[in-house]
């Protein structure tokens, strides 16, 4: 099987970890700090926080676009509307990164929550 040299990246792990270079083709492959590998962000700390980050991200923007779209927000249908379209993102590879998140972390997650629920008229003063 054939490797393109231009998509092969290393990724050092831990601090110690001495760096050392590595080739392919007789090319110099490329360092990086994060990696996508099934939609999940590794850093090299082995920490979710910018997946998490990303993850808050998309979420974010998805619900700025229904809050845009949608002028009446009726109880019910956002609600669908926010489980169908927000929360698979939030929700997406959770247990790979679950029992590792800090409460900043979560604090990023919840915030979205929290604006969608204070965004809909019949949610207010409800927990999400």
């Amino acid at each position: 099987m054939a490797f393109n040299v231009e998509k092969c990246h290393v990724v050092h792990f831990g601090r110690r970890n001495p760096h050392h270079k590595y080739s392919m083709n007789s090319r110099e492959l490329e360092e990086s700090e994060t990696e996508k590998d099934v939609g999940v962000l590794i850093s090299n700390d082995a920490k979710p926080a910018r997946h998490i980050k990303k993850a808050a991200q998309t979420a974010n923007a998805v619900l700025n676009q229904l809050l845009k779209t949608f002028h009446y927000r009726d109880r019910n249908v956002f609600v669908r509307l926010y489980s169908q379209y927000v929360r698979p993102h939030l929700e997406f590879a959770s247990p790979a990164w679950s029992p590792w998140n800090l409460t900043s972390d979560k604090e990023c997650l919840e915030n979205v929550q929290r604006r969608a629920v204070r965004s809909v008229s019949g949610l207010k003063g409800s927990t999400y």
